[in-house]
């Protein structure tokens, strides 16, 4: 595609040199008389059309006076308007129109270039014998074009890549002079589209946070490039929309996809001064039709109120390039807000306008570099002081964890031995007065409490610990933080973040472990309450003691639902399997004395 496009591109180009052109952000269109056009050129135009129709918005040949269109595209190519020919008939005219309109008609699907000689004959006759001028119109659809070079890139950037298709950088530039300075920053930098800008024009392509290349070289572009200028674009977008409150629906621009790209698109220029200008503000708006930049750093305010074309014109290129130098400089500490308010105060303090910044670089420089000594000095006791806290921190991280850890596990341990404490106590009731009688109410006792008291314990025990864990990560980040904001060379984050995770994760597993065995043990008490319930209605009269207590811990255990039905633990499945197995059994209980009673 891109060699059949560089010849449509080229193409118009010769024909916008001998009639008319204008190149717009989606299209370009031309017009030419037709009869001054030779054969070739004519048969070429017309191919163009009819091959790639999709590229094309509109096209036409029609007569000036009267106006009667001739031909025009459809969806299969060039065609015929026989409304055209049929005013052409009512005319008087020496040229046969009604054979260049069948001729055309017959060949235009199996031969095109035979089909154009009926074309030329009729524009030249009319022309010639009878003086009525033909123009050709059309307009080229960029978009359509931009789409289907977007379409060669790998899928999974397609969607974050915007193509922009130019003839050449002076074109884009005469466009970019003849918009507002938002306009044309709405039409190229979208906040999470990477700007890919494709000329007709040779030169070697450029990688950075914008991309520029050529027709000829878009099929060689690799994914990996495209997705390191796209993460790179990305990045420097969120910085600049971080470092200034953009009113108005003003987007940014981030000087780092701008800088590289200007010695290509000079017409740029405006754009390198809005995005520059833009990031060293606190806030930028729209105001009288021109963009304002307001630089604060209490106690002092300016603002400044500036059409970038403008001062792109009154900036020489040496100021053009201090501007370069000082962002520059900026950018070393762009994503620190503490030296992004040192380098708006050394501005304050140095220029008395910000237009004055470009013959102002160098103390600018030296303002912002005192500053960033005198931050230092004044703050290295609250840097110790953070740096002696996270060591506490540190240490006192491992206390908490093990010993919430310890707890946790001796509840488990207390809960298990609890649980042989019942068995051990039964086997005592059996032994003593060899019988069973008191072993189904005083097991049901006992599982009523663990269930209903010590199980919400546990519980609550693992969701401190994952609480804990929570309030780690909060007090590490806040540390780190706060030591980052002095610098990132004095600890090991690494080292420490390496064991800040092994404590959190030692953490976790036993929370993982003591929640499986509190879950574990409950379906196992839940089964257990079933059994110790069902004996107590079968093996026992209905009236009994072992009745009565095995169906009050039943309601019981419906009780429990309600009021820790929500715990991790609780199995409901479990719990309505118990309760329905012993209702039922006591149900089916009463209903076969019923009936033996009755017989």
């Amino acid at each position: 595609m891109p060699s059949d496009l560089t010849e449509v591109l080229q193409l118009v180009r010769s024909l916008e040199s001998e009639g008319e052109g204008e190149t717009t952000l989606t299209d370009i269109g031309f017009t030419v008389t037709a009869s001054d056009l030779d054969r070739d050129k004519l048969f070429d135009v017309i191919e163009a059309v009819h091959t790639h129709p999709e590229w094309f918005t509109d096209f036409e040949l029609r007569t000036d006076s009267p106006t009667i269109r001739l031909f025009g595209k459809s969806g299969t190519g060039v065609v015929t308007h026989s409304d055209g020919f049929e005013e052409l008939a009512e005319l008087d005219l020496s040229t046969n129109h009604d054979r260049s309109e069948r001729g055309f008609n017959n060949y235009r699907d199996s031969n095109i270039e035979r089909a154009v000689e009926f074309v030329h004959t009729l524009v030249d006759g009319l022309h010639t014998n009878d003086g009525h001028s033909v123009t050709l119109t059309g307009i080229v659809d960029k978009s359509t074009i931009e789409d289907e070079l977007i379409s060669t890139f790998p899928s999974v950037l397609q969607s974050e890549i915007d193509v922009f298709l130019w003839p050449d950088p002076d074109t884009l530039g005469q466009w970019v002079e003849s918009k507002s300075i938002a306009d044309v920053i709405d039409a190229f930098f979208a906040f999470e589209k990477l700007p890919v800008f494709v000329f007709e024009s040779s030169f070697s392509s450029i990688f950075d946070a914008s991309v520029v290349t050529t027709l000829e070289d878009v099929d060689e572009l690799e994914g990996q490039e495209l997705a390191d200028s796209r993460d790179q674009y990305q990045e420097a977008m969120q910085r600049a929309r971080k470092s200034t409150v953009w009113h108005d629906d003003l987007s940014p621009v981030p000087p780092a996809a701008v800088i590289p790209v200007r010695d290509v698109i000079p017409g740029f220029q405006p754009v390198l001064v809005y995005s520059i200008y833009g990031v060293f503000s606190s806030a930028v708006e729209v105001k009288n039709g021109a963009i304002e930049f307001t630089v604060t750093s209490e106690p002092t305010t300016f603002t400044k109120q500036v059409d970038p074309h403008d001062a792109s014109r009154d900036h020489d290129l040496a100021e053009i390039e201090g501007l370069v130098r000082a962002y520059e400089i900026y950018a070393e500490h762009e994503d620190k807000a503490a030296f992004r308010d040192f380098w708006r105060l050394a501005i304050a303090n140095t220029c008395d306008d910000l237009l004055d910044l470009p013959e102002h670089v160098e103390e600018v420089r030296e303002y912002y570099e005192d500053l960033q000594v005198d931050a230092i000095e004044e703050n290295f006791d609250d840097l110790s002081d953070a740096i002696q806290q996270i060591n506490s921190f540190m240490t006192g991280l491992t206390s908490r964890v093990s010993n919430a850890a310890t707890q946790l596990s001796r509840q488990i341990q207390t809960l298990l031995f609890t649980l042989i404490g019942t068995i051990v106590a039964n086997l005592f009731l059996v032994l003593r007065w060899n019988n069973v009688t008191y072993v189904p109410p005083f097991s049901l006792f006992i599982v009523v409490v663990l269930v209903g008291i010590y199980f919400p314990l546990i519980q609550d025990r693992i969701e401190d610990l994952t609480g804990l864990r929570e309030e780690v990560k909060k007090d590490y980040e806040m540390y780190e933080a706060e030591i980052r904001r002095f610098s990132e060379q004095i600890f090991d984050f690494e080292e420490l973040e390496g064991r800040k995770d092994s404590y959190i994760c030692m953490a976790k597993k036993k929370e993982k472990w003591a929640q499986e065995r509190l879950a574990l043990i409950f379906r196992l008490l839940m089964v257990t309450w079933a059994g110790l319930a069902i004996w107590s209605f079968v093996g026992y009269p209905v009236a009994s003691m072992q009745t009565t207590v095995g169906a009050a811990s039943l309601i019981g255990l419906i009780g429990i639902w309600q009021y820790h039905g929500e715990k991790e633990y609780f199995d409901y499945q479990y719990m309505i399997g118990c309760v329905t197995a012993g209702f039922g059994v006591l149900g089916l209980r009463f209903l076969v004395e019923t009936s033996l009673w009755t017989f």
